[in-house]
């Protein structure tokens, strides 16, 4: 797992929130560039463990862009519209 700039921020955010997922899918985590101050509000939703679940049981890795964003965000819209708002 890598994080760059608020990335970092994210990794470290959900890997205290959610460690028993990170314990499964990653063994090494890579923060390049840390952001120094990252918002409660901005992050609190997507960490909860069904969302994580649901992302990672769908190969979902890119929040707000990246390949196959179209799809994805559909597939998040079909989940979860409350998901799907946060993205």
């Amino acid at each position: 797992m890598l994080g760059f700039s608020q990335g970092t921020t994210l990794v470290l955010n959900s890997v205290a929130l959610v460690p028993e997922v990170h314990r499964e899918i990653s063994n090494v985590a890579g923060n390049l560039s840390p952001c120094g101050i990252m918002s409660e509000t901005n992050s609190e939703g997507v960490y909860i463990k069904e969302y994580v679940d649901f992302l990672n049981d769908n190969d979902i890795w890119t929040i707000a862009a990246g390949p196959n964003w179209d799809e994805n965000f559909q597939k998040i819209k079909d989940f979860s519209e409350d998901l799907a708002n946060q993205c």
